[in-house]
């Protein structure tokens, strides 16, 4: 359980719709005023949306970088002459999920 925008809330539906997972949500308004604006598009505070709700279609992909480890990706790594990422690339239509490990090569003048 957590709170979050709508935003991270679309984005997290994506990818745990890609792979093969679920999210249930719904809205929260932070201030009271907001409720009637909410509503006025036709929005029902009471509905809980589900991953098919927030990211329709199959159509779909999911895409990130890790910055700081984490339980799916690790992050950055500055060695002396490159930096390493490590990012997933998840497809909807296919259901393939790539782990991508990039090395980036520079040179200091």
């Amino acid at each position: 359980m957590g709170i979050g925008g709508s935003t991270e809330g679309v984005l997290a539906a994506v990818a745990l719709k890609v792979m093969g997972g679920e999210i249930l949500c719904r809205f929260k308004p932070k201030k009271s005023e907001d409720i009637e604006k909410i509503k006025s598009y036709g929005i029902n505070l009471k509905k809980i949306f589900t991953s098919e709700d927030l990211a329709k279609g199959k159509e779909l992909s999911f895409t990130a970088t890790g910055v700081i480890d984490g339980p799916l990706l690790n992050g950055v790594i500055f060695q002396k002459e490159k930096i390493i990422t490590h990012s997933i690339v998840a497809r909807g239509i296919s259901g393939t999920i790539r782990y991508i490990t990039t090395y980036h090569h520079y040179y200091k003048s």
